[in-house]
């Protein structure tokens, strides 16, 4: 059977509105309760990647969340919502995070667990394309019956978009995602690493806040709102992510997960042996979809010149609020401070955009040598037609 991708309109945050959207999705691809059982527990897996409230639209939104949680609950199940972004957990940190992104009310009003998965962590290993990726994940995610995914809708200065793989990452106890950046800067075998996680925990549900995503220069805040206006549904990641990649006119072999999962038979990456379900997929591609500046196409025209075209991080030191999170998450210690001035040795730097990705003052800049415009775009146009 093709895998099937449910894309459905969704207008607004408005509760009753995402209520009947999601509803709408999960029943296109054969109802919640082919994924949850009474009894089961269930872990939501939220992106959560940055302490900012809900109309930032960097995280998945809090209305998305308790629709889901709601359905578990009537559905008999027990609800965690759990997350782990990047930096040091604690109880403070937890509590920023739930607070600022709106999540506090969800597991609040349907007394919901919490966690940052970041307790009795365990070593893991898995094998891709014959190189093997070890990491920790906390026993919290594999006790679980069911792991329903919930990513964001957003471009990604690294992998190009964060869909369904990408999120998985979140699972990784911080300071681990510290080290295996340091350990893997080539792009394609970071991508190897998140797919190996993706084959390892293999979600049994994908949920994609897709209402309003981000473009440009993503994850985080240096990406800019686009309304896109949908909710994605899948129980195949990949297939969403391939759909996903698709709706931001980009081909779903130049994501670097997509094309490794595809090839793995991890999930479909053939859009034409998806079956879109609900709307038209044609109908809400966005032609100009801004891409980060930063995103590497894996096209056999431009693949070597786009690596040799090293990509320049900067901090805008008019921007910058010198807060110390760059520095104490860089995974190559390449911020530092001199003087009060905040700046990135480009000796050490690897391109990995953390940095970017944590500043909360979207100070952290990139750019590439200007023939890489031309080059992106070219390659852009040619994976497209």
């Amino acid at each position: 059977m093709p895998a099937k991708v449910a894309v459905v309109r969704c207008e607004s945050y408005e509760r009753s509105v995402v209520e009947s959207s999601i509803l709408t999705a999960v029943n296109l691809i054969g109802g919640i309760n082919t994924s949850v059982k009474a009894g089961d527990r269930v872990l939501l897996k939220p992106n959560l990647c940055l302490p900012e409230p809900p109309e930032r639209c960097l995280t998945t939104h809090p209305e998305v969340v308790r629709c889901i949680a709601q359905l578990c609950i009537k559905a008999g199940a027990k609800v965690i919502i759990g997350d782990n972004p990047v930096g040091e957990a604690s109880p403070a940190r937890l509590d920023h995070i739930w607070d600022s992104t709106g999540m506090s009310s969800v597991t609040g009003d349907l007394n919901c667990s919490r966690s940052l998965l970041d307790k009795d962590i365990t070593a893991h290993s898995c094998t891709i394309e014959d190189n093997e990726y070890s990491f920790f994940i906390s026993r919290e995610v594999f006790s679980a019956d069911s792991i329903i995914n919930m990513p964001k809708f957003k471009t990604h200065s690294l992998m190009t978009f964060t869909g369904a793989v990408k999120n998985l990452y979140g699972l990784l106890p911080g300071n681990s995602k510290k080290k295996l950046h340091s350990e893997l800067p080539e792009h394609d075998r970071f991508a190897e690493l998140l797919t190996a996680v993706y084959k390892l925990v293999k979600p049994k549900l994908h949920i994609m806040d897709a209402v309003i995503g981000i473009e440009g220069d993503g994850p985080g805040t240096r990406g800019e709102k686009r309304y896109i206006g949908l909710i994605l549904a899948g129980t195949d990641g990949i297939a969403l992510d391939a759909v996903s990649s698709m709706l931001m006119n980009v081909k779903p072999s130049n994501v670097p997960t997509n094309r490794i999962g595809g090839l793995l038979g991890l999930g479909e990456n053939d859009i034409e042996k998806i079956e879109v379900l609900g709307e038209s997929l044609d109908k809400y591609i966005i032609k100009n979809y801004k891409l980060p500046m930063t995103c590497l196409y894996h096209s056999k025209l431009t693949q070597k010149l786009f690596n040799i075209a090293r990509a320049y991080i900067k901090i805008n030191t008019d921007k910058c609020k010198r807060c110390g999170l760059c520095i104490e998450n860089c995974p190559n210690s390449a911020v530092k401070d001199q003087d009060g001035t905040v700046y990135i040795d480009q000796k050490t730097c690897i391109a990995c955009m953390t940095c970017q990705e944590i500043c909360p003052s979207g100070a952290v800049e990139s750019k590439r040598p200007d023939f890489y415009k031309q080059l992106k775009q070219l390659d852009r146009n040619k994976s497209t037609n």
